[in-house]
C-alpha cells in the first residue's frame, strides 16, 4: 500500500510539473484524469522530477535513481547507486541533481549527475559541519538550490545541532534559508513561488 502510494504521488507529480498553466476550474490538472500504476519494482519510491526529455525520475530508497519514460511505459535504472538519494530536481541545463540523505550507502550530500554520468558533489557541509540527511530540494530559476536537512534514520554521528532549510547559491555558497525543523519542499510550474515548506509538526508555507 505504501508503495502504491508513493507512485500516486510521484503520477500526480509529474502532471503538475509538467503543466505551467491551470485549467479553467484552476486545477493544475483536469478532473478527468486518472491515476495509473506504472512501476511496482522498489523499496520505497521519493522525489519525483520532470526532465526535458519528458521522462520521470524518482528515488528508490533502496539506493538507486530510476527513470520512467512515458512513452515506452519502462522503468529503468538511471543511476545506482544513489547515495540514499531522496529530493531530485533538474538545474536549467538539464542536470539533474539530488539531495542524498543519511544511513548505509548515504552520503549526506547536494550532488549533481553530470551529463556524461560523472557525479559532481556540489555540499556537504555547512561551516565545515556534515549535513544530516538532505531530504528535499527545488531550484530555482536563478539555479539556487533549496533543501531540507531533517534527521530521521541513520547511525552516523551528527554533526549540525539544528536541522534547517539550506540555499546553496548559484557560486556554490551555503546558508540558511530557514531554521525550524522543516521536511518538504516544493515550486510552482511558474518559478514565481520558489519555496514552499511543510513543517514536521504543522503545515506551513513561505
Amino acid at each position: 500500500m505504501r508503495q502504491l502510494a508513493t507512485m500516486v504521488i510521484l503520477l500526480l507529480t509529474t502532471v503538475v510539473f509538467a503543466q505551467d498553466k491551470t485549467n479553467s476550474s484552476g486545477l493544475m490538472f483536469s478532473a478527468g484524469n486518472k491515476v495509473e500504476k506504472v512501476w511496482t519494482g522498489g523499496e520505497f519510491t521519493e522525489g519525483p522530477a520532470y526532465g526535458k526529455d519528458h521522462c520521470v525520475y524518482f528515488s528508490d530508497i533502496g539506493n538507486r535513481i530510476m527513470k520512467f519514460d512515458p512513452a515506452t511505459k519502462i522503468t529503468t535504472e538511471f543511476r545506482n547507486p544513489g547515495g540514499r538519494s531522496n529530493g531530485l530536481d533538474f538545474d536549467s541545463t538539464g542536470r539533474l541533481v539530488a539531495a542524498e540523505g543519511a544511513n548505509t550507502g548515504g552520503n549526506r550530500r547536494i550532488s549533481r549527475t553530470e551529463k556524461d554520468g560523472k557525479i559532481t558533489i556540489i555540499a556537504d557541509n555547512f561551516e565545515g559541519k556534515k549535513f544530516n540527511s538532505p531530504n528535499d530540494l527545488v531550484i530555482d530559476s536563478k539555479n539556487r538550490i533549496y533543501f531540507t536537512d531533517p534527521r530521521y534514520v541513520g547511525k552516523e554521528p551528527r554533526e549540525l545541532d539544528h536541522e534547517s532549510v539550506f540555499m546553496i547559491s548559484s557560486t556554490g555558497k551555503v546558508s540558511i534559508a530557514e531554521s525550524p525543523k522543516l521536511k518538504k519542499t516544493a515550486k510552482s510550474p511558474s518559478l514565481q513561488t520558489t519555496l514552499k515548506v511543510k513543517n514536521s509538526t504543522a503545515p506551513t508555507t513561505s
